[in-house]
């Protein structure tokens, strides 16, 4: 598991990461693909979970279609 935000992990490559957890809004679809793409290498499984603030789900949901992934919000 790897607790991150956008900027640390620029240069970063981890073998075997199967979850990655972003703390905070990336600043746009090709940072979190980015960030997302560190987990679940070479054909592995992995998952991704998003911390944010409430008001930045819209703007999060709006690259689903961009990123071709379905995002799932968690009930409080």
């Amino acid at each position: 598991v790897l607790v991150t935000t956008e900027d640390s992990i620029r240069g970063l490559h981890l073998d075997g990461l199967d979850t990655v957890i972003v703390v905070g809004r990336t600043a746009g679809p090709d940072e979190y693909s980015h960030v997302a793409g560190q987990t679940g290498r070479a054909g592995n499984k992995g998952s991704v979970i998003n911390v944010l603030e409430y008001e930045h789900v819209p703007r999060l949901n709006g690259w689903e279609n961009m990123l071709g992934v379905s995002f799932v919000p968690m009930e409080d």
